[in-house]
């Protein structure tokens, strides 16, 4: 099955079941990533990261880009600056 037909939905989401749907999509990606951390999508530019415990910081450099966090959250650092963002806080790269 490939990531775009697994990700389709019989129903239109509802404001209302934005909890609902992040818990959808978490399973989904947890199924999809089996016991990987990281899988290449079939849609290019596109991967999946699943972590299933914190982690010791990590400097990386990111392409600009849009990061979908359903479950958990990530903590960024930026010279003096902390960022968190999660399932309600984005957190947007120039």
């Amino acid at each position: 099955m490939s990531l775009i037909q697994n990700f389709k939905t019989s129903s239109p989401p509802a404001a209302n079941r934005s909890g609902e749907l992040r818990s959808e999509l978490a399973r989904k990606i947890a199924h999809l990533m089996g016991s990987s951390e990281i899988r290449t999508a079939e849609i290019p530019c596109i991967s999946l990261h699943r972590r299933t415990a914190p982690t010791d910081p990590c400097p990386a450099t990111y392409e600009p880009g849009v990061f979908v966090i359903p479950q958990g959250k990530k903590e960024v650092q930026l010279g003096p600056n902390t960022f968190i963002y999660d399932e309600s806080r984005f957190c947007s790269h120039p």
